[in-house]
């Protein structure tokens, strides 16, 4: 995965990846380091339990004190059991927990933003389940805003877009819109994450030119220019036919849009005025 981040003042994009935090949060810098990140991803805890442990000390101090070395943006990735529109109650109020959690362990390390995905309506329909989800994000900023010392730097929550299908939230931008909308948070607060290869699959032809240069207008006229806090570009481990709804994972495969697609996405997006 290639992570990507614009500045305003920067001449171009700076690259990066998802780095494995095994063995240790403090590594990932290392990792990091070997490959030439200039932006990093990681975890934070496990993506596939709820379960929270607590970080050694150690360790954890390790991470703050590279983290204050690297010159570049740390994002991290929520859990994926995170459902923020779920109509279960205990599923719900699990998933405001986890995220909040998730949000304070990320300001206590000094990372940048926290990427979640807007979760599935499980049936109850776009509009209901949108509402939940800007429901969710104010119960967990205002738990997260209560708990965190005055004058810390808040996390940036960011709302990735999906493949879609099924029922999953977040695979156009309109949907992203509504809920920025709908939850009102200043940009420092609340913004989007884009994942092209996501976008893909969701039928949007970013490996054309001017269908990016489309996705990228559309994105300037509705959500702006402003919210967007963190791109990603997969050019290899995932591949999915574009329109498919749904992303497949492998070691192997290329991303089905191809190397000259991911060429395409970070080079005209380097040229879009962000």
């Amino acid at each position: 995965m290639t992570a990507t981040r614009w500045d305003s003042a920067a001449a171009r994009p700076a690259l990066g990846a998802h780095v494995s935090v095994a063995g240790g949060l403090e590594l990932a810098f290392e990792r990091a380091a070997r490959i030439g990140c200039e932006a990093i991803q990681v975890f934070v805890k496990s993506p596939s339990r709820w379960a929270l442990p607590p970080v050694d000390e150690g360790s954890r101090g390790a991470f703050v004190r590279a983290r204050r070395r690297f010159p570049g943006f740390v994002g991290a990735h929520a859990a994926y059991l995170i459902n923020l529109a779920a109509g279960d109650r205990t599923l719900r109020r699990r998933s405001v927990e986890a995220l909040g959690e998730e949000l304070r362990r990320c300001g206590e390390l000094g990372i940048d933003a926290l990427v979640v995905h807007p979760g599935s309506h499980l049936g109850a329909g776009v509009a209901v389940g949108l509402e939940r989800v800007a429901q969710g994000i104010e119960e967990v900023v205002e738990i997260v805003e209560a708990s965190t010392a005055r004058g810390s730097a808040p996390v940036r929550l960011l709302i990735e877009n999906t493949a879609g299908g099924g029922n999953h939230l977040g695979a156009d931008l309109e949907q992203l819109e509504t809920l920025l909308a709908r939850c009102a948070l200043p940009v420092a607060r609340l913004g989007v994450c884009l994942d092209t290869c996501h976008a893909f699959a969701a039928g949007v032809p970013i490996h054309r030119a001017r269908g990016l240069q489309q996705w990228l207008d559309e994105l300037s006229r509705g959500i702006g220019l402003e919210r967007v806090g963190l791109r990603t570009s997969t050019t290899r481990g995932r591949h999915s036919a574009r329109g498919a709804t749904v992303m497949r994972t492998s070691a192997q495969a290329p991303s089905a849009a191809g190397p000259s697609a991911a060429s395409c996405v970070i080079r005209d997006c380097a040229g879009f005025r962000w």
